[in-house]
């Protein structure tokens, strides 16, 4: 019965939005759920964000709606910023990285917060009814060195924290 309602939310997420932003599409590969939920496997462990940690089957391939063209994790609904490693870039849209390189922990961010905003807008947020946030949001990646994330409202920013 969880593998159904998983199956059903990851549906639902991945669903083209009623109100489709004009924008670029690219492709990336994330995980849809927890890997430890997904594949049912309790031992599953960090181990440093080692790229073996996981398997392969536990990925998905997704598009990245929205973006703005420039080849950064930049778009309608998601800025993503770093400043502990390198923007994630590709000149083709192609973002494709393991658990180990920073760039897929900023693909995540952009994929997630679009897959939420896309939501919004398909209530009717911003279209018939005001729009809960009419720029992008600034996300910044592997903030303060600690597993803390938090929203700060005054300046529209988004900081995860290292995880792990």
């Amino acid at each position: 019965m969880a593998g159904l309602a998983a199956a059903t939310t990851v549906a639902a997420l991945t669903a083209t939005p009623t109100q489709a932003v004009t924008g670029t599409t690219g492709v990336a590969k994330v995980f849809m759920v927890n890997p430890v939920q997904s594949s049912g496997n309790q031992d599953l462990t960090d181990q440093k964000d080692s790229a073996t940690a996981v398997p392969e089957s536990e990925y998905a391939t997704v598009a990245l709606r929205n973006l703005d063209g420039s080849g950064y994790l930049s778009g309608a609904y998601a800025n993503v910023k770093s400043t502990t490693g390198a923007l994630a870039f590709s000149s083709t849209n192609q973002f494709v990285y393991n658990r180990s390189q920073d760039e897929f922990e900023q693909v995540m961010a952009y994929f997630w917060i679009n897959q939420a905003q896309e939501y919004l807008q398909s209530l009717g947020f911003g279209s018939s009814l005001p729009a809960i946030l009419e720029r992008p949001y600034d996300v910044r990646i592997n903030q303060n060195g600690i597993d803390n994330s938090y929203m700060w409202d005054k300046k529209d920013l988004i900081r995860l924290g290292k995880g792990g």
